[in-house]
């Protein structure tokens, strides 16, 4: 499962593709959501997976999911749940720190790919 710790996202979503191995039930939510994409795109949608289990580094963990069409990750954990585990990043280090269980720390280290000095990146309008 590919997970995203997105800064710049206000609550967690789940691919629709991802939905049937929770096994769960949505809930309807009475004022739904109209969510911005970073393509400028706006979803509109009224249902939330709610309590969803997620296991970390071996620490079991809570998250409410609002269902996208996502296609290169499975969940992205937004800052509804960063900011309620206390997570702090590290870009440098690509670690991402947060409190588990009874205040357990708990370290996510991500993939640390080294990009070559001659890379040059451009964009052009």
């Amino acid at each position: 499962m590919f997970v995203r710790f997105d800064s710049g996202a206000t609550h967690s979503f789940i691919a629709y593709k991802t939905i049937e191995k929770l096994g769960m039930s949505p809930h309807r939510v009475f004022m739904g959501f109209v969510i911005s994409t970073s393509l400028g795109e706006r979803v509109n949608v009224d249902i939330v997976y709610m309590d969803v289990k997620l296991v970390i580094m071996g620490s079991e963990f809570s998250v409410d999911l609002i269902p996208l069409p996502l296609h290169d990750f499975d969940i992205i954990l937004g800052m509804d749940w960063l900011g309620r585990h206390r997570a702090q990043m590290d870009c440098f280090a690509k670690t991402i720190t947060f409190c588990g269980l009874m205040g357990r720390e708990v370290v996510f280290r991500g993939e640390r790919n080294v990009i070559p000095n001659c890379f040059i990146s451009a964009m052009t309008a």
